[in-house]
């Protein structure tokens, strides 16, 4: 009996499992049709495309749409279009769901700078409408130090929405990492404020949805700042979905969970997801693909560009391996329900490494435990060992001394 032939979701997850360099023989090998090998290929560009818009559908969907161009006929507004209060300036850069702008309004003579981003997606009627105003007035109400504060939103007469952002002038999380070389330390306290924002969200009842780099930004003062927050969430105003779904949402595949792909509910857990893959990219120097089960600091080897990493390659698998090891496959375990909490649990487990205490991620063990007390109390273990060998020691010398 023939094995059946793969289907393309099939092909697409096998290719994504490989490294860039294995694909083109992997599609040699699998992809005899011209036509399924330029699909595939097709999903793999969008894979690769941090600003990729996917839409949260079958996958047959999604391969007849992955092509399409979403830009309107007319094309991005110039510099000096009025956008509401607001004129714009210059094009900071595009994704998949938005336009960006630097932009500016002047009132009672004070000028204001922000990130103005035009939502490719229109809002026509009045349901829509009335749900992006209600979206736009609970994201308002965040207010976090770690948190791009949202200015004011609103949709213009052609029914093209927009949102202003206070306008961050940093660096990624990875890239800021990379460029003042920081330890692994450093890197993990980093990473912490990032959950710290995160949570902080989602006690408000606010998921992110696409959390990766280019939306986690450092400013030249070491402060983290969270970018689009709730922002998939505005594109997601479908009135007849229920909320706990996503109809049309925005997303990046490679930090996206399986839930997203799957349809499934979208929670904080989510989030955790892709906190998770950060977390590897940030330390590792490499982000993690789908399906892959090796732990982070197995995924170093001679072929990882130093320069990215906190520390020399055999250093960092070293202090990589355990605590950080276990984080990490906590954080992106498939089942949401076998995540961490929240975010603020990912960072408190964090924290309690940093601090030399047990993380919840590490499996039970006495042994461990025993081990974090040593390492927390090396010179207290180290002192009350002598002393009692000492004791041990006078007291043999005294029966000794007696029998004599």
């Amino acid at each position: 009996m023939t094995d059946p032939t793969p289907t393309l979701r099939d092909l697409f997850e096998s290719a994504l499992a490989l490294a860039p360099a294995d694909r083109r023989a992997f599609l040699d090998a699998q992809c005899v049709d011209g036509a399924r090998r330029a699909a595939v290929e097709q999903l793999l560009a969008a894979d690769a495309d941090d600003d990729a818009q996917l839409l949260d559908a079958s996958f047959d969907e999604l391969l007849e749409r992955v092509s399409d161009d979403s830009l309107d006929e007319v094309g991005p507004p110039p510099a000096g279009t009025a956008v509401g209060p607001f004129v714009l300036v210059e094009k900071l850069g595009e994704g998949g769901s938005s336009i960006v702008y630097r932009a500016e309004r002047e009132q009672a003579g004070v000028r204001q700078t922000v990130a103005l981003k035009l939502l490719r997606r229109g809002l026509y009627s009045d349901e829509e409408r009335r749900r992006f105003r209600s979206e736009r007035h609970a994201l308002a109400q965040l207010e976090h130090p770690g948190i791009a504060r949202l200015i004011e939103g609103g949709v213009t007469d052609a029914g093209v929405p927009y949102i202003a952002l206070e306008l961050i002038d940093g660096d990624t999380i990875t890239a800021y990492a990379r460029t003042r070389h920081l330890n692994l330390r450093q890197r993990l306290e980093l990473f912490v404020d990032a959950c710290r924002a995160v949570d902080a969200a989602h006690r408000a009842l606010i998921v992110h949805r696409d959390l990766k780099p280019s939306n986690v930004l450092v400013t030249r003062d070491g402060r983290v700042k969270l970018l689009d927050f709730g922002i998939a969430k505005l594109l997601d105003i479908d009135p007849g979905v229920d909320a706990t779904h996503t109809h049309h949402v925005v997303l990046t595949p490679a930090y996206a969970a399986p839930e997203q792909f799957a349809r499934g509910a979208i929670t904080t857990a989510t989030d955790v997801y892709a906190l998770g893959i950060l977390l590897n990219e940030l330390v590792t120097g490499r982000r993690r693909e789908p399906g892959d089960t090796r732990t982070p600091s197995a995924t170093i080897g001679a072929d990882t560009d130093p320069a990215t990493l906190p520390a020399p390659v055999r250093n960092t698998r070293r202090l990589l391996r355990g605590d950080v090891d276990n984080i990490v496959m906590k954080a992106t375990d498939a089942e949401p329900d076998r995540r961490y909490a929240s975010a603020g649990a990912l960072a408190d487990d964090i924290e309690r490494h940093l601090d030399g205490q047990p993380v919840t991620a590490h499996p039970p063990s006495t042994l461990y435990r025993a081990r974090k007390f040593f390492s927390r109390h090396r010179g207290g273990v180290v002192t009350t060992a002598a002393f009692l060998l000492a004791i041990l020691a006078a007291l043999g010398f005294a029966v000794w001394q007696a029998n004599v």
